[in-house]
């Protein structure tokens, strides 16, 4: 299983990312920041003690979070029925962020209805988008 957990502590503007295999995006100062994740999903070290790396980020007022699945990414469409592509998804996300969220998420399921065209959908898709005010 992927997953991307979040802790915000709003006292102190701190957020702590763990990831298992899905990446955080944050836009600060109209820059994509990417947090990687770790290369291993939940659950599959059951007899072993590795833990997932802690990701401490030092938020302020305005940033945009972006945690998802990669079913937006891996969505086969556009004219050649390739996927979408993660720097794709990256260049989308910086376009939109300024927007208000629920805008944001109307371009999101505009843009993948538009390039999935007449493709069935490959995956489960979830896109969580947080902006700090």
């Amino acid at each position: 299983m992927d997953l991307a957990l979040m802790i915000f502590d709003f006292d102190k503007n701190v957020l702590e990312y763990a990831g298992a295999h899905n990446p955080l995006y944050i836009i600060h100062k109209e820059q994509l920041i990417e947090i990687k994740p770790d290369r291993m999903p939940v659950g599959i070290y059951l007899d072993e003690e590795i833990n997932f790396t802690s990701n401490i980020f030092h938020f302020q007022k305005g940033d945009m979070f972006y945690a998802f699945s990669d079913g937006f990414v891996d969505q086969f469409g556009g004219c050649n029925s390739k996927k979408f592509m993660t720097k794709k998804f990256k260049e989308l996300i910086k376009e939109i962020h300024n927007f208000p969220v629920n805008t944001q998420h109307e371009i999101l399921d505009k843009t993948l209805t538009d390039w999935k065209g007449d493709n069935e959908q490959t995956d489960d898709i979830t896109i969580l988008g947080i902006k700090i005010s």
